[in-house]
Formats: structure tokens, C-alpha cells, sequence
């Protein structure tokens, strides 16, 4: 039998809403490989087919999140749109941030898809190409941005929102150091 490409996306789909499905309701650690192959009701070698770890389906799951969140329109000064995009992130991201301390770190370093689409869009509200010193301070403040927001406890992430502020600001001011924007 020949498997079409959208027999492929369909499967693919499966394995991350079953993910989504099981994560929310059980938690990381509850959630095995076998039990996400299960719910999508292909075999486990099959899934393997599509992601080689748990942590890479949870990474594709943060990808499309952040995508939705890269899709938004936003208005403003450059600092106020990298703001916008990185809280829209959040916002995007709120149901999955009960498992991702245990992949985050994981998933910031080895995913380069999420970093290049979301450096991308940094380039888009600049409105220019960063030196790599500038992606990689970038990269540095986001990742520290998710890090602090998966176990800030304040009352609406207010601690998160004000890292996110002065995250972009220092960002910026970089930016101006150089001759940018």
C-alpha cells in the first residue's frame, strides 16, 4: 500500500494532537512514547518514523504554538512589537507550561527551527539582518525570558512581563550601540 502525503500529514497531526491530549491531561512524566502512539492509533515504530523523542513532538507542538503567535499583526515602535511578539508567545504557550520545564532546555538548544522562524521575525520588526552577535544575545535574553515564565508563581506572570520588558529594552539598546535601528 502506498502511504500519500496526506495520509503522512494526517498521522503526523495524530501523534501531536494525542500529545497535546495526554500532556494536558496527565502530565510529562505520565505520558510514555507508547501511550502517544496509542491515542493516535498508529504503532510505535511508526510514530518513530515521524519524531525520534517525546521531546521533539513537544518541540513541533512549541513551534506551531509560537508560529500562531509570529502570524499576529503588531503596531508600535520596534521595542514594543518584540515585546508583543514575545508575551503573544506566552499567551500561546500557557497550555503546554505545565510540562515544559522538563523539555525546555532541551528543546531551546536543539531546536533550530523554533530559533531561526523566531529570529526571523525579529529581523522582520528591525527591518534588517542581525550581526550573529546580535542573534545570539537575542536568543540568549528569549531563552531566559521562557525559563523564568515556566516557574514564575506572580500573580499574572507580572515578574515575567517586567523581564520581558527589560529583556527587549537591553536588546534594543545593543541594537542602537552598534548604529542599528
Amino acid at each position: 500500500m502506498r502511504v500519500t502525503s496526506e495520509t503522512k500529514e494526517a498521522t503526523r497531526q495524530a501523534i501531536l494532537d494525542a500529545t497535546r491530549e495526554l500532556l494536558v491531561e496527565r502530565g510529562w512524566e505520565r505520558v510514555a512514547t507508547r501511550d502517544i502512539a496509542a491515542e493516535a492509533g498508529v504503532g510505535n515504530g511508526t510514530l518513530f518514523n515521524y519524531f525520534p523523542t517525546k521531546e521533539a513532538i513537544v518541540a513541533e507542538l512549541m513551534a506551531e504554538a509560537l508560529a500562531e503567535a509570529n502570524g499576529a499583526p503588531r503596531k508600535g515602535t520596534a521595542e514594543e512589537q518584540v515585546y508583543g511578539l514575545i508575551a503573544g508567545g506566552l499567551r500561546r504557550l500557557r497550555p503546554y507550561r505545565p510540562f515544559l520545564p522538563f523539555v525546555l532546555g532541551s528543546i531551546l538548544t536543539n531546536s533550530e527551527r523554533l530559533k531561526n522562524e523566531h529570529l526571523e521575525q525579529i529581523e522582520r520588526i528591525f527591518a534588517r539582518t542581525l550581526l550573529p552577535m546580535h542573534r545570539h544575545l537575542y536568543w540568549s535574553l528569549y531563552s531566559g525570558v521562557l525559563t523564568f515564565w515556566v516557574s514564575d508563581d506572580s500573580p499574572r506572570q507580572v515578574e515575567t512581563l517586567a523581564f520581558i520588558d527589560h529583556s527587549v529594552a537591553l536588546f534594543c539598546a545593543s541594537l542602537s550601540k552598534e548604529g542599528g535601528s
